[in-house]
């Protein structure tokens, strides 16, 4: 196990609403897409430049997800109230498809066609919704996970959502009804498309899971700091942990998506 720092770090002083890699730019500089008041920019991660503004209407733009489509096309999904907007690029110029869903778009992940988004739908409750895809749809779910601090995650490949609360994990098809597969409270969860598992964790604990579809457990791993999210990092087959130390700082710990192996911490 290392501890190791990162090779480039920059500032970009700005309330922001979401942010997401976007890949390189072609010209060998990785890009990210921010959502900020009342638009969203690209940004050069090396340097923290601003780009170009993407403004869509309304102000509470929210950038929520990356993607990829089957044909290579990168796509970036961003909420906007009951809007959800997929944006990608067409000769260099991003465009972007509107969507309406039912109730306020809270969050909402890229599928290879289409998106998948978790709804709040006020005195309804809570749901989750397709759109853009194969199958749109879209599944009520029950009080004790909408009442449960809930996070989304999706297999952008079959579709399939999975929403963390703390209630447990339940997994959530525009066909089906809606499963539960675990019990524990995991109010983060995140799927990675490579080693085919969803990172699960109960908020503030040490404890990182690598779950199975169906919930089965393939390994666990004591980060040793509070865990404030998760996310994949793509081809590396690693889940990134953003953690909270006791003496007040904070780092990221790399895990080993197949095995559960801490490899890096940094702080």
């Amino acid at each position: 196990m290392d501890s190791s720092n990162f090779q480039y770090q920059s500032t970009l002083y700005e309330n922001a609403r979401g942010f997401v890699m976007r890949g390189d730019d072609g010209f060998g500089q990785s890009r990210a897409q921010v959502g900020m008041s009342g638009t969203t920019c690209m940004v050069e991660t090396r340097s923290a430049m601003l780009g170009d503004d993407l403004d869509y209407p309304g102000t509470e733009e929210t950038v929520q997800d990356s993607g990829m489509t089957p044909s290579g096309e990168e796509v970036v999904v961003i909420t906007a109230d009951d809007k959800l907007h997929i944006q990608q690029e067409d000769a260099w110029l991003p465009v972007s498809d509107e969507y309406q869903v039912q109730g306020v778009a809270v969050d909402a992940k890229a599928l290879e066609t289409g998106a998948v988004a978790l709804t709040d739908e006020g005195s309804e409750g809570c749901g989750v919704q397709w759109v853009g895809n194969r199958f749109p749809g879209h599944q009520e779910l029950p009080d004790a996970v909408c009442e449960g601090d809930p996070d989304l995650a999706a297999d952008p490949v079959m579709g399939m959502a999975f929403v963390g609360s703390d209630a447990g994990i339940s997994v959530v098809t525009p066909t089906d009804t809606t499963v539960q597969i675990t019990e524990e409270p995991s109010q983060i969860v995140e799927w990675d498309p490579v080693t085919e598992l969803l990172y699960a964790a109960e908020l503030n604990s040490h404890i990182l899971r690598g779950l199975e579809a169906d919930g089965t457990v393939a390994w666990t791993a004591d980060v040793g700091a509070a865990i404030l999210s998760v996310d994949d990092m793509g081809t590396r087959a690693a889940a990134a942990v953003s953690v909270a130390n006791a003496d007040g700082s904070g780092g990221v710990v790399i895990v080993d998506g197949y095995t559960g192996t801490i490899n890096v911490i940094t702080d």
